[in-house]
């Protein structure tokens, strides 16, 4: 997820903001890969968490989401999701 808004960072932005940046990469810090825990639940989630997304790189896909006006963390995130996998939207 990180590298579908890192690699699509200009587009993203463009989309909401009608402008073009000059990112690219380096947006976040990542966090090392350790052993995901695992959690059982009788029903499922009403929100899927960011596993793995460690709280610096949170912040900064929220931070983008405000400057760039995603509206919020989720939508950036699907967008760039839609964007890195090539899925057509109906945006």
């Amino acid at each position: 997820m990180l590298d579908a808004v890192e690699h699509h960072a200009d587009e993203l932005k463009a989309h909401w903001t009608g402008g073009v940046s000059q990112s690219g990469t380096g947006l976040f810090r990542r966090s090392e890969a350790g052993r995901p825990t695992r959690r059982r639940h009788s029903e499922p989630r009403a929100r899927v968490p960011l596993a793995g997304v460690i709280n610096e790189d949170a912040a900064v896909l929220d931070q983008l989401a405000l400057d760039w006006g995603a509206g919020s963390r989720s939508a950036l995130v699907e967008r760039a999701l839609q964007l890195y996998l090539n899925v057509d939207s109906q945006n």
